[in-house]
């Protein structure tokens, strides 16, 4: 040993200089460990199909294939034949309607008549014995089977001519457009637009409106006489018309 080396310090038996200036910073990462499986082959991808070819697309006509177009009036694109034009009948005149309306309370009438030619008798009959008996001073019941009969048989005369009304204006007329007036004088009853009759309901409607023909003066009851459909107020109302039938006599 030298005198150099009695004074030298003390080093790490590594031999290091403990002198030696340290790395500034924070201190390496550890290596990544090894020892991962190598990756294999990727596997061979399948081909794609072949393309499909779409198809054609179709020509255009030519222009001179379109229909032509219709004539003037006709609706655009609806062919005339389909829709065929249905010519409004000859409407019915004002004296035609009268016949008919005349015709068709005969049947009623006749029967209110009879109801008060047999009640009308009875009535007096009684009146009469009520006054003798008054001036005697009785009371007489034997005229009370006498008025109560000729009172029931007007009822039922009322009851039966409004029975066969509702049924030859509403039910008759309704279904085949004739009541027998107007079957007899030859006219018909439809709707105005599609020339059909209108069915029971809306004929006893109609039969309801005419109250409205009478409460005006009954002006309703002429209007057709001026009116370019020969209309009444309850026409109107249930949008109807009464045409000339040309079949007088049959339903």
């Amino acid at each position: 040993m030298t005198p150099h080396d009695e004074h030298a310090p003390d080093r790490p038996a590594d031999g290091t200089n403990p002198f030696a200036p340290q790395p500034s910073g924070p201190p390496p990462y550890p290596a990544a460990p090894t020892g991962y499986p190598a990756a294999g082959p990727y596997p061979p991808t399948q081909p794609y199909p072949p393309a499909q070819r779409y198809p054609s697309a179709q020509p255009y006509p030519p222009t001179n294939a379109y229909p032509p177009a219709p004539a003037y009036g006709t609706p655009y694109g609806y062919p005339s034949a389909a829709y065929p034009f249905v010519p409004l009948p000859p409407l019915a005149t004002w004296p035609y309607r009268v016949a008919a309306h005349l015709v068709d309370q005969a049947v009623p009438g006749l029967l209110g008549l009879i109801g008060v030619a047999v009640w009308l008798p009875g009535y007096i009959t009684f009146i009469r014995t009520m006054a003798a008996s008054a001036e005697q001073g009785t009371a007489s019941m034997q005229t009370f089977p006498i008025f109560g009969t000729a009172y029931l048989v007007l009822v039922l005369c009322s009851l039966a001519g409004l029975a066969f009304t509702i049924w030859n204006r509403a039910f008759r007329q309704g279904r085949t457009g004739q009541s027998l007036g107007k079957q007899l004088v030859g006219l018909r009853l439809v709707n105005e637009q599609t020339m059909a009759p209108m069915g029971a309901g809306m004929a006893f409607v109609r039969d309801l409106a005419h109250y409205v023909d009478g409460a005006a003066m009954y002006v309703g009851y002429l209007w057709p006489l001026w009116d370019p459909k020969r209309q009444t107020f309850a026409d109107k109302m249930c949008r109807t018309v009464v045409v000339m039938d040309g079949r007088r006599g049959r339903g």
